[in-house]
This record gives C-alpha cells, sequence and structure tokens, in this order.
C-alpha cells in the first residue's frame, strides 16, 4: 500500500518539479530584462541654487527655505528596448528639464501635476534621448518652504515596464501553484496561494519602497553600509543599527548581485530589496498553511459538517485568510527585517507543531535553528524560545515514564542555539543597558523616539476596548484620541488589519469599516474556539494557544516597557495569525457542536467575506495606484 502511495505521489509532484525550476529561470532572467527595460538615472547630483553639486540617489528630499531652487543632473542610457517614459515626482514645483543642454517643452504637463508631491506625472524621455548615455538635468522649486526634493521612478505603465512586470509575475504565479502542489496540498490550496500571491504583486506594483514603511530609510543605510564597509556598524551610528545583522546581510548579498548583472538604478535595487521582502513573506504564508493544516488534520470526522464546515471546507478557509490577511499583504513590500522574521517564527512554528504531535527530536532541532536564524534576525524571535521551553517543559513534566538524561540530551541543541542567538544579538546590548548607555534592552532608539508617539500607561488603557471607535474609524489615527490610539487591544487590533497606515481613497475607507465588522465577528468566533475547548484537547493544541498567549504578553510587556504607539502595533507579533486562525475555525465547529448550525455556517461565512474584501480592498487600490 505504502509503494502505491509513493507512486501517486510521484505521479503528482513530478510535472511541477520542471514548473518551479522553469519559474526560477524565469524569475532569474526578469531582473536583467527589467534593467535593459528601465530609463535608470545614474551618477545624480544635486545642487542648492548656486552651491556645488553633490552626489545623492532618488529619492532626494531637505528641508530648505522657501524660494530654494534645486538642480538635479544625471545620465540616462538609452537603449533598444529602453522605456519612452518615465515618472517626475517632484516637491514642491517641477520648474524646467533639460536633455543634452536642449531645454525640453512641458507644456503637455498639467500644471497641478508639476505640484503633486504625492504621484507626479507621467512623462515621454525617451523621446527626447539619442541612443547611448545622455545627461538630463531637471530644476525643483521649493516654493512653500519646508522639504523639498525629487523622486524619479520608472512608469510602470510603459509598455516594456509591463512586459517585464507581467513576466515575472506569472513566474511568481507558477512557482506558487508549483510549491503548493510539491507539498502535494490539493488543488484548491494552490489556487488560493496563488490569489495571495497575485494580491501582494500587485500592492507592490502600486507601492515604492518609501510608501507605508518603517524606517525604510534606516534598513537601507543599514544594507549600504555593509555593502560599502565590508563589515557591521556600531549599533549607535545609524538608527536602526542596533538590530541583528542576518536581514541586512542577506539584503547586501541581494544588492551585490543585483549590480553584477549591469543593473545600477536605485529605484530598480530597492525594487529588489522588496521583492526579496515578498518572497520571505510568501514563505511564512506556505508555513502558516502548513501549520494550520497539521492542526486541522488531527482532528476527528466527528467534528466537521458538510460544505462549508467540513474539513476541506475549514482547510480552505483558513488558507484564505493566511493568504489575504491585509496586514500581511502590507507588509510584504517593505524594506526591512520584519519578513524575514516571520519566515523564520513561521518555519519554527510548524516543526515545534510537528514535535508536539510525534516526537520526533529532528523536529524539534529544527524549530530551534529556525528560532536561532529569526533571533539574529530580529530579537522578537526570542518570544519563540519561551514557547519552545513552556511546551518542553509540559512535556517533561506530564511523561510518566521521563528519564532526566534523555531530556537534558533533547534540549542540548535548542540550548546551545538559543545562547548561542541570544548572546549575538544581545550581549552587545545587555552589557550598554547594564552601564546605562541603552535605555532599553530590546529597542535601540527607544529614547529617540518622538513624543508624539508617547501613550498613557495606566491600567485602563490596558483592560479597555472602545468597539465604536475600531468600526467606525477606517484606519489608525495618530493624532486623534477617539480613534483609540490610547488603548492597547485597540491599536494592536486596529494595526492587524492595516498596520499604522492610511490609505487615499472614501471607498477604500468604507472597505476597511467592512473588514473592521468583520473581524469582530471572527474574533468571536475565535474567543468561542478558546472557551468552549474541552479539556481533552487542550494538550493537542498547546501550541497554539501558548504561541498565542506568549506573543501577546511579549507584546503587552513591550508596551509597558515603553509606553508608545510603535510599542503597540501588530507587525511584531504577526506570526500570531496561524495559532489565531485555527482556533477560529474551531470556534465556528463548536457553534454546530451546540446545536446552533445556522450560526455556525454565518461564522465561516463571514470569514470568506473577510478574505474576498480584503482582495478587493488591493485590487481597488492597485487599480487607483
Amino acid at each position: 500500500m505504502r509503494g502505491d502511495n509513493d507512486g501517486e505521489r510521484t505521479r503528482t509532484v513530478a510535472p511541477w518539479h520542471r514548473s518551479f525550476w522553469l519559474a526560477v529561470v524565469v524569475l532569474v532572467l526578469a531582473a536583467p530584462l527589467h534593467g535593459s527595460t528601465e530609463l535608470s538615472p545614474a551618477g545624480l547630483t544635486v545642487k542648492n541654487n548656486d552651491g556645488p553639486p553633490q552626489s545623492t540617489h532618488f529619492p532626494y528630499l531637505a528641508e530648505l527655505p522657501p524660494g530654494t531652487a534645486l538642480e538635479f543632473a544625471f545620465t540616462v542610457h538609452r537603449g533598444p528596448l529602453t522605456a519612452r517614459s518615465i515618472v517626475f515626482i517632484p516637491d514642491d514645483h517641477f520648474d524646467s528639464l533639460l536633455v543634452n543642454g536642449q531645454p525640453v517643452p512641458l507644456d503637455s504637463i498639467p500644471p497641478q501635476q508639476r505640484d503633486d508631491y504625492r504621484s507626479g506625472f507621467r512623462f515621454p524621455l525617451g523621446a527626447h534621448l539619442r541612443m547611448g548615455d545622455n545627461t538630463v538635468v531637471a530644476r525643483v522649486l521649493n516654493s512653500g518652504g519646508g522639504p523639498s526634493g525629487l523622486d524619479v521612478r520608472s512608469d510602470p505603465r510603459d509598455w516594456t515596464s509591463v512586459v517585464a512586470m507581467v513576466s515575472a509575475a506569472a513566474a511568481f504565479l507558477l512557482l506558487g501553484v508549483a510549491i503548493m502542489r510539491l507539498l502535494v496540498l490539493e488543488w484548491s490550496f494552490a489556487v488560493i496561494y496563488a490569489l495571495g500571491v497575485a494580491v501582494r504583486l500587485a500592492y507592490l506594483w502600486v507601492t515604492p519602497f518609501s510608501l507605508r514603511t518603517h524606517d525604510g530609510e534606516g534598513h537601507i543605510e543599514y544594507v549600504e553600509y555593509i555593502l560599502h564597509h565590508h563589515s557591521l556598524p556600531g549599533p549607535y551610528e545609524g538608527w536602526v543599527f542596533y538590530h541583528p545583522p542576518l536581514y541586512y546581510i542577506l539584503g547586501a548579498l541581494t544588492w551585490r548581485l543585483i549590480t553584477s548583472v549591469g543593473i545600477t538604478s536605485h529605484h530598480t535595487i530597492l525594487r529588489a530589496l522588496q521583492l526579496q521582502s515578498m518572497a520571505y513573506q510568501l514563505g511564512f504564508v506556505v508555513f502558516g498553511i502548513l501549520t494550520i493544516d497539521l492542526w486541522i488534520q488531527r482532528l476527528p470526522d466527528s467534528t466537521f459538517g458538510r460544505r462549508l464546515l467540513s474539513r476541506s471546507g475549514l482547510r480552505a478557509l483558513c488558507a484564505a485568510l493566511v493568504c489575504l490577511w491585509p496586514s500581511a499583504v502590507v507588509h510584504s513590500a517593505r524594506v526591512g527585517n520584519d519578513d524575514l522574521l516571520y519566515l523564520c517564527f513561521g518555519g519554527a512554528l510548524y516543526f515545534v507543531s510537528r514535535w508536539w504531535v510525534s516526537g520526533r527530536d529532528r523536529d524539534l532541532n529544527w524549530a530551534a535553528i529556525l528560532g536561532a536564524l529569526g533571533v539574529v534576525t530580529k530579537t522578537n524571535a526570542l518570544l519563540l524560545f519561551i514557547v519552545l521551553a513552556s511546551l518542553f517543559v509540559v512535556r517533561f513534566v506530564s511523561d510518566s515514564q521521563r528519564s532526566v538524561r534523555s531530556y537534558a540530551r533533547r534540549a542540548f541543541i535548542p540550548s546551545v542555539l538559543f545562547l548561542a542567538s541570544a548572546g549575538a544579538a544581545l550581549g552587545r546590548a545587555l552589557l550598554d543597558t547594564m552601564s546605562g548607555k541603552r535605555g532599553n534592552l530590546l529597542v535601540g532608539n527607544a529614547d529617540r523616539l518622538p513624543t508624539s508617539l508617547l501613550v498613557a500607561n495606566g491600567a485602563a488603557n490596558y483592560l479597555w476596548f472602545d468597539t465604536k471607535s475600531f468600526v467606525t474609524h477606517a484606519f489608525v489615527d495618530f493624532a486623534s484620541g477617539d480613534s483609540g490610539r490610547e488603548f492597547f487591544w485597540n491599536y494592536a487590533l486596529k494595526t492587524s488589519l492595516f498596520g499604522q497606515f492610511d490609505f487615499p481613497s472614501v471607498f477604500l475607507s468604507n472597505l476597511a469599516v467592512c473588514v473592521s465588522f468583520l473581524f469582530l465577528l471572527i474574533l468571536g468566533c475565535f474567543l468561542l474556539g478558546i472557551a468552549a475547548t474541552p479539556r481533552s484537547d487542550l494538550w493537542a493544541d498547546l501550541p497554539a494557544t501558548a504561541t498565542i498567549v506568549t506573543l501577546v504578553v511579549g507584546l503587552a510587556a513591550l508596551r509597558l516597557s515603553k509606553p508608545a504607539l510603535c510599542s503597540n502595533d501588530f507587525r511584531y507579533i504577526l506570526p500570531i495569525l496561524p495559532p489565531f486562525l485555527y482556533l477560529y475555525v474551531r470556534g465556528v465547529g463548536r457553534l454546530r457542536d451546540f446545536g446552533w448550525s445556522r450560526v455556525s455556517i454565518l461564522g465561516a461565512i463571514c470569514g470568506w467575506c473577510f478574505a474576498a474584501t480584503s482582495a478587493v480592498f488591493f485590487a481597488v487600490l492597485a487599480a487607483i495606484g
């Protein structure tokens, strides 16, 4: 029988091996193709009025007095496949343009677009270029005072860019489907995962690295330091230099690989770093699906109903929610170390769940390896070792035939990995905290946070949840106390949906209100799933509940130690999604056990509506740019 199953598995996955490698080849070729089609500014210099020119890169922004003129000079190479148009985003007023010393008329550009510091304007620069290198000079006026500058980006609507991006997107989709099939998951999972990939690509299409980011410039500065100095910076030499180095080392390797094939555009390189983050995040999604599937598959058939409430229906629902959870999509396009942390944490949670089910030591070791990689990515991963230690102690205490020597042997490798990774990530920070040089062990820039981020830290801020403001405020409002920013649960749960960002559309705001309302219904099913779990199931579900408790308590402790909005952000605990969604569908099943079949079906429909509304949200965002 085993031989038959192995033969069937081979027939199932064999064609997808070829598809996997085909997608990889297309993605490898997509980078030089995109580089050959893009109008890439190189050798950028900027000068202030009559001051000397200084080397810089786009985007450029500086605080300048009113009336100051900035002159940007750069070189653009035109080849046979080079795009025809480019996007200029001025701050404040785009005054003039010279190409090879000749003035270029701007009459075709509406006056308001020449002052549009958000979206800028498309311009057919390619029509004014000759083959080879061309010198371009753009002049920007700071008409209102404050910050002034210019950003120059490739035009995503140019046909050459569309061909390059569509080919890369198709390869990403094929790669996602191939991965799902190689894992021997049903076609429904492959289709849902492909939809998750498509939604992220659509969001990436309209999201430059500087939009809806957390300390994006600081992360890039860290990567560039490693790239240029071939060493790690001092922890206090930059805004985010206190972070562990793994993400930044991998980012520097990606940067070096991109430039080695002749791509020098700063914008293209940063886009590659965004794609790298998206790949990390999609890996987390895969581990999330596998983890939830592992937990659901062990449940008896009596747990499930028919159709939406069947085992396959609830598995597909969880997969859809993991793939389309809005804040996960938003964070997938960011330049920063969070997405690599999610990948490590998600993989570790999968392997520790396998260890909990099977008891195999190799799964525990893999969980510890991924946990250690997470710690040297971002110190939040220390919470994972708390989960591992808690589960290990529970298993030791509950084992009636336990052997201290046997369990000590099992704990050796995870303990060494924990000590090594924690020492590498926090050794210097611990010494500096003890000496008073550093104010917070985990957050190296805690003492430099702006006062506008600080919030109250009383008991009411942690015990109260303002339902009305949670639903009626589409997005987080930093300035308004009415939006619930002062309350731990309001801010954490709101940022679990759309982060601490805003989106420029009334229609998107209305969709966000619908998502918030549906989330409260999902949360109700989740709480029921916890409250109604029989004692016989507590043991099997312990990895899920231990992860949730550890991450929530860790987030609350972070805010207690530094009462600021950034200490309350859900992005620190986004790996909570797989156990949360598993317990949500368990709650839906409990409603059916109580005889409330229609309410149970309604709970599942709410989940599907949430996933669909999230997909529509990002489709509309991609359409309006």
